[in-house]
């Protein structure tokens, strides 16, 4: 698996654990260090909430450069924190994100 902006989480990560989530600040988080200012965001605003690997932007580099908000992957420890992510949303630069599974569509013939 592919990200645009690098390295991304094991591919042996569980999907059940894995989530978009939308609307990340593009002016606050789209540098070099962004991907781990937003690990420090949740697990110091989201209690009990562990990111795991490498989080990467699903918005591609030409959208963030023209745009205010982008998606960016997670992975989390356990299916009970990501449910909790998606139910409650994720606080983030102090503002709440909205989540989803993240599914991997694979092209038909």
């Amino acid at each position: 698996l592919k990200s645009t902006s690098g390295p991304i989480f094991c591919p042996a990560t569980p999907l059940r654990k894995m989530l978009n989530t939308y609307g990340i600040p593009t002016s606050v988080f789209n540098r070099p260090d962004g991907m781990d200012l937003i690990k420090d965001e949740i697990r110091t605003f989201n209690k009990g909430l562990t990111p795991l690997g490498n989080l990467y932007w699903i918005s591609s580099p030409e959208n963030r450069a023209r745009q205010t908000a982008g998606s960016v992957a997670i992975a989390f420890a356990t299916p009970k924190e990501a449910s909790a992510a998606i139910r409650n949303r994720l606080y983030i630069a102090g503002i709440l994100v909205w989540c989803e599974k993240h599914y991997i569509i694979r092209p038909t013939a």
